[in-house]
């Protein structure tokens, strides 16, 4: 009786167990969470924000290319990309599954506020409409960038010649990188440089078309703090409108890793050097200049264009005698600052008696030459033409005319051309040597022979076939040269270790130590075709120490220590010295295999 109770008890509970469980599997939510990796960041610095999106116990229906991010001032989206997984577990019985959907997007903020906040985004899941939760995000040292009152880790200045100017008048325009010397900089490119609206320029300096040795670096103290300063771009600039013009902005973007020692000191980091590294993007400070506009010009005044100062004038012929017929050189010299898109020839007074012809213009330094050909068609004694040219004075605050001084030449009769004055007062001209005597044809018969028969033919034949298989030799190498990269990189690395000791004396002593470690470590990734330019010392020694003896790394890696030292060295010419000597020495090694 007891056992018959107990079989129906059993039987009852599988029954319940069996009822329950469908619906255990088949209990289902969707759940949206929004977050950020890192919510108090530096000016510039990239973070995550990232959409998670779970589904339990439901397949997910979701395209993450309909979710639209929400427009925030100041807020760039550098990238975006998704991810998903899947998971399932049975606990207490009760089985369950997960599938979760991330939409991560790579932001940068460049605004000039201490927080921003990231909205509530609606998405639709599985036909049904979900919002985000909203996200703070805190920022240090915001607001103005570039006055170095702060002590900012890096920022790029904008600086400016004038900052009241005339309408045309220019000025320079330099974009610098100040970066403090315990942080490292790799990868930086242009993110986004403005249109040179309302500026006519000429760029004289920019850092993306130099080559790596060709940089220029050096040490500079700002409010008592010291930065190494790159020049990014130098331009020369006019305005071409007037009133208060905005400067262009640019914005660079690369990766900036500081020390991650305790202290950032010798001691607490046990000998190693620890960098983090972070993606971040840096714009320049924003300026403004103030254009006043040029006064009215006199009625029959012919204006150039230049805005200037202190300009003079002068000219010379190249012969003070000549022949009817015979070509002169008139040299017009403009000695002073100009903007050549402006320049244009002096107005030159034609005169009847003269053929002139138009200018050859050349620079040298500030002054501007312009060369003019003019032929005398009449002799006698001859006044050249006169020259003048009109620009507006930045001192003297007004426009002021130069003209040369009156110059005479000495015209004798040529015979290769008269010139007779007509009835309407034109001159005439005639050819007073029209016809010329052919030579007879059996003297040409008697000096004539066949171009084959000469020497030189011959030898130039020679000479071309020979030069083509050389050119032919000297392709074949390049290609091979281009196709092997790791060969490239060593003919590179060659050419530098050819340099080292000419360059390391040429070096500044305030930028010999930067100079020393920016070209060993350059040295040492092109020899070992090492393709990641991004990559730390510590492992750029793992790398060399793979495929050399252990020594060698050894020493690479004493040198950079000493390089260290040396920057806080109370007897920096002693250690320079030796710098020299040891990382000559090491090279000299490493070339000889």
């Amino acid at each position: 009786m007891v056992r018959k109770r107990q079989i129906k008890i059993g039987n009852f509970l599988i029954l319940i167990i069996l009822f329950l469980l469908p619906f255990s599997v088949l209990y289902s939510e969707i759940i949206i969470n929004s977050y950020v990796d890192n919510n108090t960041l530096k000016r510039g610095e990239s973070f995550t924000y990232i959409i998670s999106i779970e589904g339990k116990n439901e397949k997910l229906n979701f395209s993450p290319e309909s979710l639209k991010f929400p427009s925030i001032k100041g807020l760039k989206v550098l990238n975006r990309y998704s991810s998903s997984s899947h998971s399932y577990s049975f606990i207490n019985g009760k089985t369950s599954s997960s599938e979760i959907l991330k939409i991560s997007y790579v932001l940068v903020y460049l605004g000039d506020r201490k927080k921003i906040i990231i909205p509530k985004i609606n998405l639709k899941v599985n036909k049904k409409l979900y919002q985000t939760n909203e996200v703070e995000v805190y920022f240090e040292n915001s607001g103005k960038i570039g006055t170095g009152k702060r002590q900012e880790d890096y920022f790029i200045d904008t600086a400016v010649s004038k900052v009241e100017v005339y309408e045309f008048e220019p000025l320079f325009l330099n974009y610098t990188l100040y970066i403090k010397p315990t942080i490292r900089v790799s990868n930086i490119n242009l993110m986004e440089k403005e249109d040179f609206n309302n500026f006519f320029v000429h760029s004289i300096y920019d850092i993306f078309k130099q080559r790596p040795e060709n940089i220029i670096s050096s040490l500079r103290k700002i409010n008592g703090v010291n930065y190494r300063e790159v020049p990014i771009y130098k331009y020369e600039v006019a305005p071409s409108k007037t009133g208060k013009l905005k400067l262009p902005s640019i914005s660079l973007q690369g990766i900036i890793s500081r020390p991650d020692n305790f202290f950032n000191d010798d001691f607490f980091s046990f000998g190693r050097d620890s960098f983090v590294p972070k993606r971040v993007i840096i714009i320049s400070q924003p300026k403004t200049i103030n254009v006043k506009p040029l006064p009215p010009l006199k009625k029959g005044k012919s204006f150039s264009g230049i805005v200037s100062d202190n300009l003079k004038l002068s000219s010379k012929p190249s012969k003070i005698k000549a022949k009817t017929g015979e070509g002169i050189t008139y040299t017009i010299t403009l000695d002073g600052k100009v903007f050549k898109d402006f320049l244009k020839p002096p107005t030159i007074i034609r005169k009847k008696y003269f053929e002139i012809y138009e200018p050859e213009i050349k620079t040298k330094g500030n002054k501007t030459i312009f060369k003019y050909l003019i032929i005398p068609k009449i002799s006698g004694n001859l006044e050249l033409p006169k020259v003048s040219f009109t620009y507006f004075d930045i001192k003297k605050n007004k426009y002021i005319t130069l003209e040369n001084k009156p110059q005479k030449i000495a015209v004798e009769k040529g015979e290769e051309s008269l010139y007779f004055p007509a009835e309407n007062g034109n001159l005439i001209k005639i050819r007073s040597r029209d016809i010329y005597f052919l030579k007879p044809i059996r003297k040409l018969k008697a000096s004539f022979k066949p171009v084959f028969y000469q020497t030189w033919f011959w030898l130039i034949i020679f000479l071309s076939v020979s030069l083509f298989f050389i050119k032919l030799l000297f392709v074949y190498k390049e290609r091979r040269i281009q196709k092997d990269k790791r060969l490239r990189r060593k003919i590179v690395a060659s050419k530098m270790a050819k340099k080292w000791r000419k360059e390391a004396k040429k070096s500044k002593e305030k930028e010999f130590f930067a100079f020393a470690y920016n070209f060993l470590f350059e040295y040492l990734i092109n020899k070992f075709g090492i393709d990641n330019p991004a990559i730390t010392v510590e492992q750029l020694i793992k790398i060399i120490e793979k495929e050399t003896e252990p020594t060698l790394s050894e020493d690479i890696k004493n040198i950079f220590n000493m390089i260290e030292r040396a920057k806080f060295s109370p007897d920096e010419k002693a250690d320079r010295e030796e710098l020299i000597y040891k990382i000559g020495l090491l090279i000299d090694r490493i070339e000889r295999g």
